[in-house]
C-alpha cells in the first residue's frame, strides 16, 4: 500500500528522510508545472523554475506544516506566492526599463 501524503511528512519530519520528500515531489510536482504553466502563459522555463523554488520552500517550510490542509493545498498557495512575487519583479523591472527610455 502506498504511503499518504502524510505519511510521507512525517518521515522527512521524524528522521529527515529526503526520499520520503522526494517521492511527495514526484506525487505533486506535475499539477504543480501545469497550475504554473497556466499562470506563466505557457512560458515553460519561468514555470519550471517556479516550481523548482515552490518545492525548496515548502521543504524549508515542512516543519511548520500543521497538517490541517492537504499538503497538495499548501503546495498550490505556495506556488501562487512564487508565481506572484515573480509577477512583481517582472513589473519593477519593466517599469524601471521604461523610466530608463524616458531620460
Amino acid at each position: 500500500m502506498p504511503l499518504t501524503d502524510a505519511d510521507l511528512v512525517a518521515r522527512v519530519l521524524v528522521d529527515d528522510d529526503h526520499h520520503a520528500f522526494a517521492e511527495l515531489v514526484r506525487h505533486h510536482q506535475s499539477a504543480i508545472r501545469g497550475l504554473l504553466r497556466q499562470l506563466t502563459r505557457s512560458d515553460l522555463a519561468l514555470a519550471d523554475d517556479l516550481a523548482q523554488v515552490t518545492f525548496l520552500r515548502a521543504y524549508k517550510h515542512l516543519p511548520s506544516y500543521r497538517g490541517g490542509a492537504n499538503f497538495s493545498t499548501c503546495t498550490y498557495r505556495i506556488a501562487y506566492h512564487c508565481f506572484r512575487a515573480a509577477a512583481r519583479k517582472r513589473t519593477e523591472l519593466v517599469g524601471a526599463d521604461e523610466a530608463l527610455l524616458a531620460v
